[in-house]
């Protein structure tokens, strides 16, 4: 956990929100500047190595106390067909056009 509030800002139905070309809708879509700058890092790479790991389909034991590399991370991310960033193309939930930006999506507690 990171001790975030736990704010919630708007609620949109599911059909409004953002999706990639797989279909996965995110629950949660967070502005990043909505994390303290000490908890930013741990929290997306936490998401990051999640991801990577969830998606390459291995099942994995961690702790606090054993610290995955940066390259270990993107190498995960790699391996499940993801770019190192961890980032995204996402389409409009309204229109369906492609957003022209990429977005960091993965699994995290919040």
């Amino acid at each position: 956990m990171h001790g975030q509030k736990g704010v919630l800002g708007f609620l949109e139905s599911r059909e409004n929100f953002p999706f990639t070309i797989q279909g996965i809708v995110p629950e949660v879509v967070v502005n990043p500047h909505a994390f303290p700058s000490r908890q930013t890092p741990a929290q997306l790479l936490e998401a990051a190595l999640g991801k990577g790991i969830a998606c390459g389909g291995l099942k994995k034991y961690d702790s606090p106390f054993s610290t995955p590399s940066f390259d270990a991370i993107t190498e995960q991310l790699r391996r499940a067909d993801f770019s190192k960033s961890g980032m995204e193309r996402v389409y409009n939930g309204h229109t369906g056009e492609m957003v022209r930006s990429l977005v960091f999506m993965g699994p995290t507690f919040y």
